[in-house]
């Protein structure tokens, strides 16, 4: 389920970076929310990592 959720949110920044990289306002704040979701969903994950990889030990 995880991976499932982290190729969604990768397609869904890359449909963002499609749809405003022809017409955006000059400067660089409209990646923002794509670049939110990616480390929004990454977050959690560096949480559980030392867990992850203690039980994988």
């Amino acid at each position: 389920m995880t991976g499932a959720w982290g190729a969604v949110a990768i397609l869904l920044a890359l449909a963002w970076v499609v749809s405003f990289s022809a017409a955006h306002a000059p400067g660089y704040a409209w990646v923002a929310p794509p670049v939110g979701l990616l480390a929004g969903s990454g977050l959690p994950l560096q949480v559980l990592l030392p867990r992850i990889s203690r039980a994988a030990r």
